[in-house]
């Protein structure tokens, strides 16, 4: 691909039809990208010992492991409604998992084949873009029934008993199923409460899974949960999800933030550090086809504005200052331009200015020149290396992101590749992916609209900053841009690139508080 860069532009009607004739084996690409989709779905339940079922937003099963083959009876395609849950408790379940802080809910089942109700754990998994349920069949981590033994002095016979009752079973059931007298499973089973030092087999439950859960908890290393200074929600709009994150310090100033295409939202340590630092409480609403938010079916800028004005309305908030990154720009402006009685300034860090002539690319390494070309002329094309792009991250992992997104762009790339960043990458990734990359396609494509209307006029301080090593964005376009406007300034970074979020979140941020309470003092 990279050597049409040095001839697409004579020859675009040309190029664009070769392009087209190569669509049809990056279609079947596609199909096998979805096949691998299947797949990691497959393997994400066959690795839990549970029975483990994955089912969409929309009701059907995605997968099911053996265990759960066998125990319910479904398999793939099949709606979980099978399961005996009304549309009312899936759709209950799922607005739980979506508002709860670690994506967990309970789901009450009544399998028609089962006389008795099964409850199944289950969170919403966004880089599967679907819901994980699991029903638990008591299982002794071989150590931990050691311990248990060792320290109650439990024989092998009493272990057995314990662990039948950890499994739901009674008296009645064990004798039944081991053809032994109940009255001396009975003496068993008091046998093995006196050792435990308790009186019911309710007590004798309760101490072993609260034992068992710190027990796990000590495995998996996890002993502390999310942090204060960052917060997930789910807002509910009509028919569409809104998943929001808020960071840096709660209580803080509020600062809108619309997320661009590779940065996250909060995923940077550095970053919710600085937001705190600076008094800050930083709100963003994930945009459509990124996380848990639901795609757009209209024009996305539009949607990511009501999105805005959702969250906004929800939270009680009149007035905010609006950071943005990269493409962010877009919606921030449009968000100006239709409410500018909410908006006390815009902060774009790094700015993506309109595309208002194809010499604002020349600057461009050749790579990221054919994207914007493909996304102008041919954007079947631009999908399509998204697709491949996102595959190879499949393939490969997180530590090629830097090349895929900065190839040519060393200083950016190198600021990326930090190992301090790889958690980061992986978060943004999961953001990214969660729903095939459907808000990153978008975001592709706005990034060459001329959206430069919506900025004429517009009459609240403006403040464009602008990494002085940057080749992904020219420096004249910026400042055409910020001439465009009666109240608008650059700030160039000579030691910044665009990765100005993760390289100089400090300096983003304070700008915003000093300006925040500038206005906060002239306004009163």
């Amino acid at each position: 691909m990279s050597s049409l860069a040095a001839h697409f532009e004579e020859n675009d009607e040309a190029l664009a039809q070769l392009s087209l004739q190569h669509l049809a084996p990056q279609d079947s690409r596609v199909a096998q990208s979805l096949r691998e989709r299947q797949t990691a779905l497959t393997r994400r339940v066959d690795s839990l010992l549970d029975a483990a079922i994955v089912f969409s937003s929309n009701g059907v099963v995605l997968a099911a492991n053996r265990t759960a083959a066998h125990r319910f009876g479904l398999a793939s395609g099949d709606p979980i409604a099978a399961l005996g849950v009304s549309k009312v408790d899936i759709a209950t379940f799922m607005a739980r998992c979506d508002a709860a802080s670690d994506r967990q809910a309970l789901l009450v089942a009544h399998p028609p084949s089962q006389y008795e109700r099964s409850i199944l754990a289950g969170r919403y998994v966004p880089e599967l873009d679907a819901y994980l349920v699991s029903a638990g069949i008591w299982s002794w981590p071989p150590a931990l029934l050691d311990e248990f033994r060792r320290l109650f002095g439990l024989t092998e016979r009493e272990a057995a008993i314990l662990t039948d009752m950890m499994s739901g079973q009674g008296a009645q059931q064990i004798a039944e199923r081991d053809g032994r007298a109940l009255g001396t499973v009975r003496q068993q089973i008091k046998a093995v409460l006196a050792k435990l030092e308790v009186t019911t087999q309710a007590q004798a439950l309760a101490l072993v899974a609260s034992t068992a859960l710190s027990w796990h908890r000590l495995s998996a290393g996890s002993l502390s949960g999310p942090g204060e200074d960052f917060q997930v929600l789910t807002l509910v709009n009509g028919h569409r999800r809104i998943g929001v994150r808020g960071f840096g310090l709660p209580g803080g100033r509020p600062v809108l933030l619309v997320h661009g295409a590779m940065f996250g939202v909060g995923d940077l340590a550095i970053e919710r550090a600085a937001a705190r630092e600076a008094g800050l409480w930083v709100l963003a609403a994930e945009k459509p086809g990124y996380g848990r938010t639901t795609p757009a079916h209209g024009d996305v800028v539009e949607t990511i504005v009501d999105d805005m004005l959702t969250l906004l309305d929800h939270t009680g908030i009149e007035r905010t200052v609006v950071l943005a990154h990269d493409v962010g720009t877009i919606a921030a402006f449009r968000f100006a331009y239709r409410a500018p009685q909410r908006v006390s300034a815009i902060l774009a860090a790094p700015v993506s200015p309109p595309m208002r002539s194809w010499a604002q690319t020349e600057d461009m390494p050749s790579t990221h020149r054919i994207h914007a070309w493909a996304a102008q002329r041919v954007p079947r094309l631009m999908n399509m290396m998204i697709t491949l792009g996102v595959g190879q991250i499949q393939r490969q992992g997180v530590s090629i992101m830097p090349d895929l997104f900065f190839g040519g762009c060393e200083f950016d790339r190198l600021a990326w590749t930090m190992s301090d960043n790889a958690d980061a990458l992986r978060s943004i990734y999961s953001l990214m992916a969660a729903q095939n990359a459907h808000g990153f396609r978008q975001d592709m494509l706005l990034t060459n609209l001329d959206w430069s209307e919506w900025a004429r006029g517009l009459d609240v301080p403006v403040r464009l900053f602008h990494g002085g090593k940057s080749r992904t964005v020219a420096e004249g376009a910026v400042h055409h841009f910020a001439a465009s406007m009666p109240n608008a300034d650059v700030v160039t970074v000579e030691d910044g690139g665009h990765t100005l979020p993760l390289t100089h979140s400090g300096l983003i941020f304070d700008q915003i508080a000093g300006l925040d309470c500038r206005l906060t003092a002239r306004s009163q």
